[in-house]
């Protein structure tokens, strides 16, 4: 004999909406939510502190125990004169933390030597523990190294973006 339960609504006995883990579904190493951002407005800075991108987006994990994987693309350039651009990743606005694995290491970097514009598509990724279920923002920042250096991204409309993927712990 087959049977079927419909319902239109089911609660834990305090009112709380149950997660997987509460109905014995095991979700350890699934992917259980993407999101997308992505951005083709060009903007440039002279910072030597971080400023947005552009690319902030969040997300909330459904368990403590979930991951989330950052992965980034950035369309970047640099003038020329021996001028340095660095990008990084923050939990949070550029003022929160920056995920870089050091203060002197970030997720990536252009440099010129000499004469020209560098131009390069920055890319990188991280695998975050926020261990919370509250809404969680990641921003990509960037910087130049003087304040004589111009630093842009998206530059003639090309395409970035941010993909945060959140896996189950």
């Amino acid at each position: 004999m087959t049977s079927i339960l419909k319902v239109d609504n089911i609660q834990k006995a305090n009112g709380s909406t149950p997660t997987a883990k509460d109905l014995g579904i095991n979700t350890t190493g699934n992917m259980l939510q993407v999101k997308f951002i992505s951005r083709a407005t060009a903007i440039q800075t002279q910072s030597t502190t971080y400023v947005t991108t552009g690319l902030t987006l969040g997300i909330t994990p459904s368990s403590t125990s979930s991951k989330i994987l950052i992965r980034f693309n950035v369309p970047s350039y640099i003038n020329a004169n021996n001028y340095h651009m660095y990008i990084t990743l923050f939990r949070g606005t550029v003022s929160g933390t920056n995920l870089a694995t050091s203060p002197s290491v970030d997720f990536g970097h252009l440099s010129t030597v000499g004469g020209g514009e560098v131009h390069s598509m920055l890319s990188g990724e991280f695998l975050d523990s926020p261990s919370t279920t509250s809404s969680v923002t990641y921003t990509i920042g960037y910087k130049v190294n003087t304040g004589a250096a111009v630093a842009g991204v998206f530059r003639d409309s090309i395409q970035g973006g941010m993909t945060l993927t959140e896996i189950g712990g």
